[in-house]
């Protein structure tokens, strides 16, 4: 599965959130059935292998925290959990289909008063979900801005300093 399936198999995770499903399976870690997989036939992760560590990676932090701006209709998706005792935030956004590349992410209520580091993971067509930027935020309410073309999945990791 290349990067838009990845990004599809994020939004797909992220939609679910707010359903009354209460259990989804991922069949065929080997890609036996239509190359859908995991991994390849000689054992090599494929894309959405890293679309499931990133997901894992957000749902770590245990709380989920609300956010708006998913659109089903396009497939951009974002969600995001807090470990307050910790100090950390993570945000999963994923673009399975929308022409957009930029968007403004807008947090309010960060119960954190010191900095936050933000580091940014990229999982797209050449990235496999590699550290693409790190930054300070100094905010109570800050406001970033992050791209993401169309098959992009970014995993935004804050921690306070």
């Amino acid at each position: 599965m290349a990067a838009p399936g990845s990004a599809f198999t994020v939004a797909v995770l992220s939609y679910m959130q707010d359903t009354e499903l209460d259990m989804a399976q991922y069949y065929s870690a080997f890609g036996t059935i239509f190359r859908f997989g995991l991994f390849d036939k000689y054992g090599v992760p494929k894309k959405a292998i890293h679309a499931l560590e990133a997901y894992h990676k957000m749902v770590q932090l245990g709380t989920r925290v609300s956010t708006s701006g998913n659109n089903q209709e396009t497939g951009v998706s974002l969600i995001a959990s807090i470990q307050l005792d910790e100090g950390k935030i993570a945000v999963l956004l994923s673009n399975f289909e929308d022409e957009a590349a930029r968007y403004k992410l807008q947090f309010k209520n960060v119960p954190f008063k010191s900095e936050l580091s933000c580091s940014e993971y990229l999982l797209d067509d050449t990235h496999n979900l590699d550290l693409d930027r790190e930054q300070m935020l100094n905010s109570k309410d800050f406001s970033l801005i992050v791209d993401l073309p169309k098959s992009t999945v970014r995993l935004l990791l804050f921690e306070a300093r």
